[in-house]
């Protein structure tokens, strides 16, 4: 990359965030912006700053984790019909995290949320008990169902994909709501699926056509294959880059480098003042 277009911002540890978000505002009016960082949950608190100042973005892979959530939110009421089983909903809810972490490895809330069928697992307590409340309400209104499954994710106390689950959750009401006075049972549910299954290739369909986000969000492993005008990698001192072996420390900086490599015209690095080691070399 020519240094001309190599732009390094040094800030607080505690404010990363928030100046790699005011950089991609300031940048994103003429440019297609991205901003990366290493965990999906620093993706997270940026769209939750770029949303407090209504500035429109993307999180890559939320057309996927909405359209898992959908599935999932369909896979729960067939298990309360008796039509799939614990195990079905335990894979499921993983799929809704797994869409979050193309080309990562599965992160471990992937692997307990499919823990159902280890009957101890507090996973597959959770599914029992989703199932036992949900087999309650059949015979009965199918609002009432749908109610109680678009609650699921946040009565799992799970932070990683609740932005997209209460995305889907929105959707899955508003189809719901064609069936608002049907009985819980297995023809509503068909019906149902089919309206769902309409707005979930929708979904997908206008997120491969382009959307109107003026920032996309993702992490450095997202990154492969995507290039952008302006890119801005926000680092934090405590991002895991693995454990201090010559193979993890490799991958790591091939990981970085790819990264580096997506930005056509800018690249801009906030980074903290004293910088994780495997970040360093790129930034003094």
């Amino acid at each position: 990359m020519n240094l001309d277009r190599l732009r390094i911002v040094q800030v607080e540890d505690d404010i990363v965030e928030e100046s790699a978000g005011n950089i991609g505002v300031s940048e994103s009016s003429s440019s297609s912006v991205a901003i990366f960082a290493h965990h999906i949950e620093t993706v997270a608190t940026l769209g939750d700053l770029l949303r407090a100042t209504c500035t429109s973005y993307e999180i890559a892979g939320t057309s996927e984790a909405y359209a898992e959530a959908l599935e999932a939110m369909l896979t729960l009421l067939f298990l309360g019909l008796g039509r799939k089983t614990i195990e079905d909903a335990g894979s499921a809810f993983a799929s809704v995290c797994m869409a979050l972490h193309r080309g990562q490895k599965v992160p471990h809330i992937c692997r307990r949320l499919l823990a159902a069928g280890d009957s101890d697992s507090e996973a597959r307590k959770y599914y029992v008990n989703i199932k036992e409340e949900l087999t309650k309400k059949a015979g009965g209104r199918l609002s009432d169902a749908v109610q109680l499954i678009t609650q699921c994710w946040r009565s799992l106390n799970l932070g990683l994909a609740a932005y997209q689950w209460d995305l889907a959750a929105r959707e899955f009401r508003r189809c719901a709501a064609f069936f608002t006075d049907e009985e819980y049972a297995d023809d509503t549910v068909d019906a149902l699926e089919t309206v769902v299954a309409s707005s979930r290739n929708r979904n997908l369909l206008d997120t491969q056509l382009g959307g109107e986000s003026r920032i996309t969000l993702m992490t450095y492993n997202q990154s492969k294959g995507r290039e952008f005008d302006v890119v801005i990698h926000a680092h934090k001192s405590d991002d895991y880059w693995g454990k201090p072996t010559e193979r993890d420390r490799k991958e790591s900086l091939r990981v970085l480098g790819v990264a580096i490599s997506r930005a056509r015209q800018k690249l801009i690095v906030v980074t903290p003042h004293t910088p994780h080691e495997i970040v360093r070399p790129f930034v003094v």
